[in-house]
């Protein structure tokens, strides 16, 4: 049985040969995914993001390896996890579509059927599909909910020229230009591409990867800024300052009650309840939470009903009623959302600190656990914390936004 990667991908394509016949055949999978739909035309021809859903699903992966290669995929995988450098818990670098995009790229770049121009325009097939398939894959994980076009544009106007996407005007043109990464010999990975063994490749798949993720991540952390800015600017007729005195107070806890009671409506409303913005907000002051949890036991709370509903209830006013209490004991208007992330970092440490953790604080803590717990399933202890102090940041903020949203309506 053959262990080295190279030689692994030399047996399992043996009968094809890398001529222009093969490249028409990689280059219409690729084109025809492109155009698959008005989703993936929009994205691949324009420069916004978060509003157009591009998806590699199952059944492409199936076509590439079905139809292009003609090689059965699963057989494949468990060939190469027999090099002992290609590590099958390293996702990235251990797949079998990503590894095999890579040596198709190596084999165009060495094709004695091809001329010079030829070679590299056929390799950069072969990473644009491996880009598509990346780049569809953490446009889910950043943007489960679509942005609408009015937030998608104030995002691509406040980005620097320093983001690839101003500069190449759109995304088709951006991975064009990343391609060069891996097929230009004066880049890094040229030389390494051309030994493909297990290291080399690995390293090779994880750069490339984390190249194309620092750039969403970055436009991300740009729509976490603008989402908060709007949210701020929606706000302020529901923003309560100068407040002092008894008086004050005695306002404070009537329009707190007020948006505490109308919180508590929202369990049972799906819509009202989760609103993706506030998702992103709070996915930024908790990174390491998954937006995935959160969202499961927000839509869970929603399906409950009877008696465990009420005590949901209960719970969500208890968090409210602590968050409010909290802020103003520390001189922060509990309503001021022109001072979210001021905000939100102190209601996160009081969630988090010890110092903080009375025996109410515990107590409530203990019963996010649970409810946490109930609606995820077996989960790490660290997934746990994280969906709890999202699930608690959630909770106020959702609260103090109150009614800000209007039926259909997208910050």
């Amino acid at each position: 049985m053959k262990k080295q990667i190279l030689d692994i991908f030399d047996y399992y394509f043996s009968d094809i040969v890398f001529n222009k016949e093969f490249y028409f055949k990689i280059k219409t999978f690729r084109t025809t995914w492109a155009n698959k739909n008005i989703e993936h035309i929009s994205f691949l021809g324009g420069n916004l993001i978060g509003v157009n859903r591009i998806i590699f699903s199952n059944r492409d992966f199936d076509m590439f390896f079905r139809d292009v290669c003609e090689i059965d995929s699963e057989e494949l995988q468990k060939a190469v996890l027999a090099d002992p450098n290609i590590m099958p818990n390293f996702i990235i670098s251990s797949n079998v579509l990503n590894l095999t995009t890579m040596y198709i790229a190596r084999r165009f770049l060495l094709s004695k059927h091809l001329d010079t121009q030829t070679r590299s325009d056929a390799a950069r097939e072969a990473y644009l599909i491996f880009s598509y398939r990346a780049l569809s894959s953490m446009l889910v994980h950043f943007f489960k909910y679509k942005l609408n076009n009015q937030t998608a544009l104030l995002v691509y106007e406040k980005l620097s020229r320093k983001f690839l996407i101003k500069k190449k005007e759109t995304w088709q043109e951006v991975l064009t230009y990343r391609s060069a990464d891996l097929i230009d010999p004066k880049k890094l990975h040229y030389t390494t591409l051309m030994k493909f063994n297990g290291i080399g490749v690995t390293k090779i798949l994880n750069d490339l990867h984390g190249r194309l993720k620092d750039m969403i991540k970055n436009i991300f952390l740009v729509v976490l800024e603008v989402s908060n800015s709007r949210l701020k600017v929606n706000s302020e007729s529901g923003v309560i300052s100068g407040l002092s005195g008894e008086e004050g107070l005695r306002e404070l806890l009537v329009r707190s009650d007020r948006h505490i009671n109308y919180i508590v409506r929202l369990l049972d409303d799906e819509g009202g309840l989760i609103k993706p913005e506030i998702v992103n907000i709070i996915y930024g002051i908790v990174p390491n939470m998954s937006t995935d949890n959160l969202d499961r036991v927000l839509v869970n709370i929603v399906e409950t009903s009877g008696k465990d509903k009420e005590e949901i209830g209960k719970i969500v006013t208890s968090i409210a009623t602590k968050s409010y209490q909290y802020l103003t004991s520390k001189s922060i208007s509990p309503m001021e959302v022109r001072t979210l992330d001021k905000i939100l970092l102190a209601l996160r440490g009081m969630w988090i600190s010890s110092r903080s953790n009375t025996p109410e604080v515990a107590a409530i803590k203990k019963k996010v656990d649970k409810l946490v717990i109930k609606h995820l399933g077996r989960k790490s202890k660290n997934d746990i914390i994280a969906t709890r102090i999202g699930f608690l940041l959630y909770i106020y903020l959702r609260t103090v936004i109150g009614n800000k949203f209007s039926d259909g309506e997208s910050i």
